[in-house]
């Protein structure tokens, strides 16, 4: 199946949602950063590390159950590869 991605619009998307997570209550980043730190003990990131990605975690959740998307997971993982959206 042929996907359509605007490189563009994704930035904007992905900005979008990065700023509204930062409006949201501490307690959803503090528990997404808990389970990272219990299943990754070993890897060192800062407090921004971890925003970003936990802003990239939403935008993907975002960018898959759009229906008109009609990508998955793997794809999407595949194809944001090649950019560095949570790395601006």
């Amino acid at each position: 199946m042929e996907v359509k991605l605007n490189l563009a619009q994704l930035q904007l998307k992905f900005d979008v949602i990065r700023r509204n997570l930062k409006k949201r209550h501490p307690s959803f980043f503090d528990e997404y950063k808990y389970y990272q730190l219990e299943m990754y003990p070993d890897e060192v990131k800062t407090d921004e590390e971890y925003w970003d990605d936990f802003a990239f975690m939403a935008f993907k959740i975002e960018l898959v159950k759009d229906p008109k998307s009609h990508i998955d997971y793997e794809t999407l993982d595949r194809i944001l590869a090649l950019f560095a959206f949570h790395r601006s």
